[in-house]
């Protein structure tokens, strides 16, 4: 493969990612649309038994949406990674939203049930313990690395889902600098959003998903090239 692509191919490969990421998150959001409405009724909810009564939705609608078309993205950017052919972004995206749809469902069922313990361990301490407020909202982004992880590996590694939740579980406690890169990454992506809000509907979530990804890759790259030293 040439190097020296010059300026016109620099450009266009730019281009081509920013195509592939902006149709890749708006075909996300279209699939969650039923999440972001639900979060969008939360964020501007006048009072606190109106969001509890919004959680009932958010609850549901988690494993059955959010967690299937969150795999599928993942699976997608995976064969960007890779660097396999898709027939398109939008083919490629439904047809792991379809293939993968009951596995992810019930896993998202366990993650959702995390999920929730958090949010009730965290809301009940919120104005009752400081110190345990802090602990919970560190444990809480620690759950969100630990998410990430289990989309990787869900994607990457054919495994049954109690080695994918004990492998994510061992990779976000055992690995400090993928654990550093993975909240690095998101943060930063989460300031520019909230600076320039356009990227939203066409970039937060995907290069979210692109980023975390490839520092997933990387890492296992890594240990699997160790594990070949050690034979």
């Amino acid at each position: 493969m040439q190097r020296n692509l010059g300026f016109s191919g620099l450009i266009t490969i730019i281009a081509d990612w920013i195509m592939k990421l902006s149709v890749l998150n708006i075909v996300w959001m279209i699939t969650n649309l039923p999440i972001l409405f639900i979060a969008f009724l939360m964020i501007f909810s006048p009072s606190d038994y109106v969001l509890a009564v919004l959680t009932i939705p958010l609850v549901i609608f988690l494993p059955i949406v959010f967690f299937p078309g969150t795999t599928a993205m993942f699976a997608t950017v995976r064969e960007w990674v890779m660097k396999k052919e898709q027939p398109s972004i939008i083919k490629s995206y439904l047809s792991h939203l379809k293939d993968n749809y009951i596995q992810s469902m019930w896993s998202g069922l366990g993650l959702t049930g995390l999920w929730v313990v958090w949010a009730l361990d965290y809301f009940f301490f919120r104005t009752r313990h400081d110190l345990l407020a802090v602990v919970f909202l560190l444990i809480g982004v620690l759950l969100i690395i630990f998410t990430i992880n289990y989309f990787c590996i869900s994607v990457h590694y054919h495994m049954g889902k109690r080695e994918m939740y004990k492998n994510a579980f061992y990779i976000t406690v055992g690995s400090p600098l993928l654990l550093i890169t993975l909240i690095s990454a998101n943060i930063l992506v989460i300031y520019l959003s909230a600076r320039f809000l356009f990227l939203i509907p066409f970039f937060t979530v995907s290069l979210i998903v692109l980023l975390s990804y490839l520092a997933f890759y990387q890492f296992t790259l890594k240990v699997e090239k160790k594990l070949t030293e050690t034979k």
